[in-house]
């Protein structure tokens, strides 16, 4: 729960819903209208928001009967390749290892999605530039690598960036983020989505009003503001709105005496894949585990001990 109240949440900025007929426009539908004629589209994230990744799973599934059909992501590791398992695996990324990202993957595959890489290469980077000259020749190569798929692709590309880099915002006197790159390599005008500077004033999601800013420079075609997350039972209650279930970590696995870590997959499913839900319990600590309904296998994990065998249990 800690990083929702850091500062970079607490200062969102409000959002002026865009109204039709005097109710809020319905953001999917706004943005799938708005990528129909798009040759690519671009959405970012949250690194620490995982109901971004969430909005972004929404956005692919409406946007794949359109002819998107390439997911390109900042985090995938090289070796992700178009066609995979259909359960996502640690060695997918860096990010992907997060639950909801998990969750993300294993929508993609069964929308039948091919899953592409566009990261730089660090370790090469790092060779030719110090710490503080990284940045810009990262996001050059990010957009070379864009442009490549683009090439390669005889789908349309969706792209789920992280926090702004498909920005499009070209002025010289500013950092020239990985949006702005790929339009001056390719000629081609993105769709952007930004879901990570505004906060909805209600409990849905809402496209921003694009009068607000008029007279400003472009960055960006879409602003959504999603809604402050809240707890309920130390758990964000979007995943309940989303059909998930509170499960009790077994009695058999609890481990109040030292901090745990607890771990739920699909009943039967390969060890190394991401899980469906994770929770880091500190000593005494007692918190409920959000999943679909299903079997699955529950597992913990001690400094003491490593980890445990499975206990499976069912979630209604």
């Amino acid at each position: 729960m800690a990083v929702y109240d850091s500062p970079a949440f607490i200062a969102k900025k409000a959002c002026k819903p865009l109204l039709l007929g005097g109710k809020p426009v319905d953001p999917i539908s706004y943005i799938t209208e708005a990528a129909r004629s798009a040759p690519i589209t671009m959405i970012d994230e949250g690194h620490g928001e995982p109901l971004t990744r969430y909005f972004d799973e929404q956005v692919a599934t409406a946007l794949r009967p359109l002819g998107y059909g390439v997911y390109a992501a900042e985090t995938f590791d090289k070796d992700i390749g178009e066609i995979g398992p259909s359960v996502p695996l640690y060695s997918d990324g860096y990010y992907s290892r997060e639950p909801t990202y998990g969750r993300l993957i294993r929508k993609l595959r069964a929308l039948g999605f091919h899953l592409a890489p566009y990261e730089a290469d660090f370790a090469a980077i790092a060779e030719k530039y110090g710490p503080r000259d990284r940045e810009a020749p990262r996001r050059m190569e990010q957009a070379a690598n864009l442009a490549a798929q683009v090439k390669r692709q005889s789908s349309r590309l969706l792209v789920h960036a992280g926090e702004g880099n498909h920005s499009e915002d070209a002025r010289p006197d500013r950092r020239i983020n990985m949006g702005a790159r790929f339009t001056q390599l390719t000629g081609l005008d993105p769709l952007t989505v930004e879901a990570i500077a505004f906060e909805a004033p209600g409990k849905t999601a809402v496209i921003c009003d694009p009068e607000d800013f008029a007279g400003q420079p472009h960055a960006f075609d879409i602003h959504v503001a999603l809604p402050r997350v809240i707890f309920e039972q130390g758990r964000p209650t979007w995943r309940v709105q989303a059909g998930d279930h509170y499960a009790e970590v077994p009695m058999a696995l609890r481990r109040l005496d030292q901090i745990a870590v607890y771990e739920a997959r699909p009943a039967g499913e390969r060890t190394d894949s991401v899980p469906m839900d994770r929770l880091l319990l500190r000593p005494a600590e007692n918190l409920p585990l959000l999943l679909p309904p299903g079997r699955y296998d529950v597992s913990v994990w001690t400094e003491k001990d490593g980890w445990s065998d499975n206990v499976t249990i069912a979630v209604r």
